[in-house]
């Protein structure tokens, strides 16, 4: 169920047609409200999750893209860098292709980091301690602390409940995760939408694999493709993405073993590019990640779906939603 609100429109010469409007997307009766709001909103499969998009004046591809910020922050991770350059939203869209970020749902408050700025500077791979960055960095250093102006105390996203009526408002497309909210990708792909036509999953907290993965069913039928990017100087996080990166190198191996397109990507190794964090689309060259993410997009997205004759799963069967 979407929910329109009252919104303003503007023009900017670059050709992307800004929209500064909240769709609210619900699976359940929840009462609408403005975002941001003052007071609360429920959360949960039945809460609103607002939406912030951005559509192209021309030259419109037919695969949209949903940016899905990782826990506890907002749109504004892909709409705008700690050094004030536009972000993702604005350049996809530029490209052509019409750009939908969630946002989170639930009790909307301001709030400063979860962690503080030295524990983020490690976790995310800033440096390898506090206040000193690693020598070939791409983080804006001199400008990390804007990232406490950006955050909601929110610790959840979307449920499928959310994403699958915005699916079907868009039509065919292609989720970038962020983290731990690569999981929103990995869920609505478990429904087998058939809008659901790929995923960029930024340094993943977890991959399916085994018999959660259906990589048959999920990708080799429905002719997805699917492509895990990390970043440099992976001996960080929670945990390592090191490790995490082992588990989605098999996912990525089973799609292309069973004739499916899956891809994993090291920036460093495989394109030559140092020092990306885990918050690469905020980094100083995330105009380059971006340039590069597009164009893997437009050569192995296929908006199209084919067509399969295959029973949806059921609802139970979901694999458990990360906290």
């Amino acid at each position: 169920m979407l929910e329109d609100f009252p919104f303003e429109e503007g023009f900017v010469a670059t050709g992307i047609k800004v929209i500064e409007r909240t769709w609210l997307v619900s699976g359940g009766n929840a009462a609408p409200m403005r975002w941001p709001g003052l007071g609360q909103m429920s959360w949960g499969p039945e809460s609103h999750v607002p939406v912030e998009y951005f559509l192209p004046l021309r030259n419109q591809k037919p695969v949209s893209v949903v940016m899905v910020p990782g826990p506890a922050m907002t749109s504004e991770l892909f709409t705008a860098t700690p050094d004030g350059r536009d972000g993702w939203a604005q350049q996809f869209s530029r490209a052509g292709f019409p750009v939908y970020v969630l946002n989170p749902g639930g009790e909307i408050r301001p709030f400063t980091l979860p962690r503080t700025i030295e524990e983020v500077w490690v976790l995310w791979g800033i440096g390898p301690e506090p206040g000193v960055p690693f020598s070939d960095s791409q983080f804006p250093i001199e400008h990390v602390g804007v990232l406490d102006n950006n955050w909601f105390k929110m610790p959840h996203l979307a449920f499928v409940e959310h994403t699958i009526p915005l699916l079907e408002e868009i039509g065919p497309t292609v989720f970038i995760g962020h983290g731990i909210r690569s999981d929103t990708f990995f869920r609505t792909l478990w429904e087998d939408h058939r809008n659901v036509r790929g995923g960029v999953t930024i340094e993943p907290m977890e991959c399916p694999i085994g018999e959660e993965a259906d990589v048959t069913r999920l990708y080799v039928d429905a002719e997805r493709a699917l492509m895990t990017l990390w970043g440099d100087n992976r001996d960080r996080g929670q945990p390592f993405a090191s490790e995490r990166l082992v588990q989605c190198e098999a996912l990525v191996d089973a799609v292309n073993a069973a004739g499916g397109y899956a891809e994993t990507v090291l920036l460093p190794e495989h394109k030559g590019i140092h020092g990306n964090t885990n918050m690469m689309f905020l980094d100083r060259n995330s105009e380059e990640i971006a340039e590069f993410v597009m164009a893997w997009i437009d050569e192995h997205v296929q908006a199209e779906a084919p067509v399969v004759e295959q029973p949806a799963r059921r609802a139970a069967e979901r694999p458990p939603q990360q906290e």
